[in-house]
Formats: structure tokens, C-alpha cells, sequence
């Protein structure tokens, strides 16, 4: 029910403000990017670092023939390199850079969603949900933020949260709600929620 409140609220907003790009950080199985594969104009850059989770998404991909997604198998952060996730069960879609005890590890490239993408001047929410990183993500996707008109979902663990919230009201972000632990924002006069 969190996970189904959210999305019909990202679903709802990226239709009332006519957004033209979906980047999924930290897609995991694709929830949200095969949902709103839908809407139609709607290009979609769904990114993951952990192999089968892209392979999975990949496959349903092909099943279903999407179009308008576009895969990226890497982590997302504040500089280039390769990195370990750990998860605490085999079957688990979720990995983190910091739980370290977790028994199952994958190792990952991680770049900078600025050195990746290029978009400006366009309309994009970017859902970010990705285990604890949020604050070094931000700081790799500064033009991206900057440059473009932004819907921002981000979970946001307590580690990060002052951090990422003063980053985002010195950049011109304003907190539009927040609901448990995912906060959104935006840097333009977005069409919020009735």
C-alpha cells in the first residue's frame, strides 16, 4: 500500500505537469518504470546496479514490448568507480553500499547521473530510491538538477536527510509533501495533488 500511494501520486503528477522524462534511481524489478511505460511520450530511464535486477527488467522488457525504457546497470553516486552493494537475502532486490554485514555482495560500476544523461531545458521526475546514498547522488546529478525543470521523489534516510534537504531549499527546491520516508520536491511552479 506505501509503495501503491506513492506511485499514483508520481503517476498523477507526471500527467498534471506534462513530463517528458522518467528517470527510476534505483529501479530495482521495474515497479514503477514498466507502470508508467504507458504514458504515452513519456521516455524512461529506469537505472539499477545490481546485474539481475537489469536482466529481470530486461526480460519483461521483451515479454511485454516496451519501448520507451531505457536500461542502465550502474550505480549512481558522486564520482566514477566500482563499488560493493550488499543484500541480506539471495532473492532480494534490494542492495546497499553500506550494509556491509549483509551476506550476499555484487560488485558495481558507479558514475555520476551528470556524466550519463544529458537533458536541459526539459520537464523529468526522478523517483530516487537507493539504500542510504541519496546525498552523493545529488551531488553527481548537480547539472541535471539545475538545468532542467525537476519532480523529485527521494527516500531519504535519516543519515542524509538535513544534508539533502538544505542542498535542495539552497538550490531552489521546494518540499511539495512528504509521506513515511519519501519527501518530493520541486524547483518549478509544479501542479500539485488536489
Amino acid at each position: 500500500n506505501y509503495e501503491d500511494s506513492l506511485f499514483k501520486s508520481a503517476r498523477k503528477l507526471i500527467i498534471y505537469n506534462k513530463i517528458e522524462f522518467f528517470l527510476d534511481i534505483g529501479s530495482c524489478w521495474g515497479i514503477y518504470s514498466l507502470r508508467l511505460s504507458k504514458i504515452k511520450k513519456l521516455k524512461i530511464l529506469s537505472f539499477d546496479p545490481i546485474p539481475k535486477n537489469i536482466k529481470w527488467l530486461c526480460e519483461l522488457l521483451k515479454i511485454n514490448n516496451i519501448k520507451n525504457i531505457k536500461l542502465f546497470n550502474t550505480a549512481l553516486g558522486s564520482r566514477r568507480d566500482k563499488i560493493k552493494l550488499y543484500g541480506d537475502a539471495e532473492f532480494t532486490p534490494n542492495y546497499s553500499i553500506y550494509e556491509k554485514k549483509k551476506k550476499n555482495m555484487s560488485i558495481s560500476k558507479i558514475h555520476k547521473l551528470d556524466n550519463i544523461v544529458k537533458i536541459y531545458k526539459k520537464k523529468l521526475y526522478l523517483k530516487v530510491d537507493i539504500e542510504g546514498h541519496e546525498y552523493p547522488f545529488i551531488i553527481g546529478a548537480k547539472k541535471i538538477l539545475s538545468n532542467n525543470n525537476i519532480i523529485l521523489q527521494i527516500e531519504l534516510f535519516e543519515n542524509n536527510k538535513k544534508k539533502v534537504f538544505q542542498y535542495l531549499k539552497k538550490n531552489n527546491f521546494r518540499l511539495i509533501y512528504s509521506y513515511k520516508s519519501d519527501h518530493i520536491f520541486s524547483n518549478f511552479k509544479a501542479k500539485t495533488l488536489q
